[in-house]
């Protein structure tokens, strides 16, 4: 914090998401988010780069959808570690409703590094952010 009198405040507000806030010493001046979007974006030649990689699903081939037995999802679930209760909490109900359930915020797993049992190697890194809630 700086005590600064109010007609030396140049710009007043708060860091939103999902803009940046740049402040260049060397020129000392505040740098506008479009002004940083629109020359990074204009760097590359980003648009066609994705039209030379897009590709139409109407003209893939059509294949046969195959319905895999019930013993080989089953090692795909825990091979990609998808645990009974989250099956039967998250997957069932949006297969009947199409919509996400509704649920708790907050995670009660243990960490990976004080588990006794077999975990995937992706646990181990996960990270825990903060939560608010509105009453």
């Amino acid at each position: 914090m700086l005590d600064l009198p109010p007609s030396k405040v140049v710009l007043r507000g708060r860091i939103q998401p999902g803009r940046i806030f740049l402040v260049d010493t060397a020129a000392g001046r505040i740098v506008d988010d479009d002004e940083i979007k629109d020359g990074l974006a204009g760097e590359h030649p980003y648009q066609e780069w994705l039209a030379a990689g897009r590709i139409y699903l109407e003209n893939l081939p059509l294949r046969r959808a195959l319905t895999p037995q019930y013993s080989r999802l089953v090692a795909f679930q825990r091979q990609f570690g998808y645990t009974e209760e989250e099956i039967r909490l998250v997957f069932e109900p949006m297969v009947r409703t199409g919509a996400e359930p509704v649920a708790s915020m907050g995670d009660d797993t243990p960490l990976a590094v004080l588990s006794r049992r077999p975990r995937l190697l992706y646990d181990y890194f996960s990270q825990l952010f903060a939560q608010d809630t509105n009453p």
